[in-house]
């Protein structure tokens, strides 16, 4: 699912956490209020604009072992 190496130091107080599961990237958006995130973040796709296939989510640093566990024990 999401490796160390896909969650790093962005800015002094945030991480960016890179997902390429749609329903963890919105359950991950909705649980810790990122929801602009969702329209904000940086997109990956493959071949076709209308189907993304990964996101960098930006994830403030007060929440990033809650956001951890999350990812982890999401199922």
């Amino acid at each position: 699912m999401v490796k160390q190496k896909d969650i790093w130091k962005f800015n002094k107080d945030e991480w960016k956490v890179h997902l390429t599961d749609i329903k963890l990237m919105e359950s991950l958006c909705q649980t810790f209020n990122l929801m602009n995130q969702s329209n904000r973040c940086t997109q990956y796709y493959n071949k076709s604009f209308s189907n993304p296939i990964g996101w960098d989510i930006v994830v403030p640093n007060t929440v990033i072992n809650d956001v951890k566990k999350y990812i982890k024990d999401f199922v």
